[in-house]
């Protein structure tokens, strides 16, 4: 039984974990459409010349030791003139960049990377990057995981990097307050895609018929399965994103309020609170989506040929959008992901409110 737990647990965990919803990039100026008045006006308003220091290299220095960065992060400069730019520059995609790559032991006290991906290489983020609440007899199948303590620390990463953007705003470092901000929404996006926040979103996805190969050989290749019905679900939500207005989810992207199935209070928001309650809403969400992905790319992503982490197989996105046969699979696909994005694009509003309305509270 140890033998085998522990083979479930590696077959679970290791799995190569892909960027949530691909690019952040492409999800900031959904976020920036649904703004309100006075948040526009906010990241509108020009920086004093002293708030531009996005050179500065002590900053930098300050920021890799106070959050636990690797040492050797690099930035590419900005120079925005004002918060706008540092929202649509692809500063949200920089923790996928190697800050929490290959870092040190004491950066994670629980050795939740002997399950996430491991202490080294590109993978070894994944446990920054998400979050298994864990198992919870009221919902034994869709909360299984092994361990069965709670894995990752995307609530905590969220909530360190909004209250040092809050801190930073309040001192009028503006740039560098707006800057670490986007990387607090990026783990906000991160705990919307229901992959990031359920070990096996559907029992259907990992190939249960390679047990007849021996256990290890379950292991290899429902890791590599579960790979890829995970990064074909991210490659496809972004070339549906990246269509705009065309797209199937510009409505739940432009008006996520009305799409969002988060629980928070609104008028009193907290970072933590609105991490834990995101992860929580993906969780209702995976078994869905879970199921929708097996439905919608059929079984032959569960084929050798296909490897997509190492670019083999890659399906054609785009002839999936329109093939009359996946009509009602693809429907199902995209209606469940309409409320996950929305999560995601909600989550990124609510918490520029929360720091720009500390600051305005401030100011005032």
């Amino acid at each position: 039984m140890k033998k085998l737990c522990i083979g479930i647990a590696v077959f679970c965990l290791s799995n190569p974990s892909a960027w949530a919803w691909e690019i952040h990039k492409n999800l900031m100026p959904w976020v920036v459409r649904g703004l309100s008045a006075e948040t526009l006006k906010a990241i509108e308003n020009p920086f004093k010349p002293q708030e531009q220091g996005m050179q500065n290299e002590n900053t930098l220095s300050h920021l890799i030791m106070e959050l636990q960065l690797n040492p050797k992060t690099k930035l590419d400069p900005l120079n925005a003139t004002h918060a706008r730019e540092i929202l649509l520059s692809g500063a949200v995609d920089e923790p996928d960049h190697g800050m929490d790559e290959n870092l040190e032991d004491s950066a994670d006290p629980r050795n939740d990377r002997a399950y996430m991906g491991g202490k080294t290489g590109p993978t070894s983020k994944g446990f920054r990057h998400m979050f298994f609440a864990g198992w919870n007899l009221a919902h034994p199948i869709r909360s299984f995981q092994i361990p069965p303590r709670p894995l990752g620390l995307a609530p905590e990463r969220a909530e360190i990097l909004a209250k040092k953007a809050r801190f930073l705003l309040q001192i009028e470092n503006r740039a560098w307050g707006f800057r670490v901000l986007t990387w607090a929404m990026h783990f906000i996006q991160d705990l919307s895609q229901p992959f990031h926040s359920t070990q096996i979103p559907s029992l259907e996805i990992p190939l249960w018929s390679a047990l007849l190969g021996g256990f290890g050989n379950l292991v290899k290749e429902s890791t590599r399965t579960v790979a890829n019905f995970h990064w074909a679900y991210e490659g496809y939500v972004n070339t549906q994103v990246l269509k705009g207005d065309r797209s199937p989810f510009a409505d739940c992207l432009t008006r996520a309020k009305n799409y969002a199935s988060i629980k928070v209070n609104r008028a009193e928001i907290h970072p933590r609170e609105l991490a834990d309650a995101i992860a929580a809403a993906s969780v209702e969400l995976a078994p869905t989506v879970g199921d929708s992905v097996v439905e919608f790319f059929g079984a032959k992503l569960k084929n050798p040929e296909y490897d997509l982490p190492k670019d083999k197989g890659t399906p054609d996105y785009e002839k999936l959008s329109v093939d009359p046969t996946l009509a009602k699979q693809r429907q199902k696909l995209e209606q469940v992901t309409c409320v996950a994005l929305a999560n995601g694009v909600m989550g990124s509003r609510l918490l520029l409110d929360w720091a720009i309305q500390a600051v305005l509270k401030t100011n005032r």
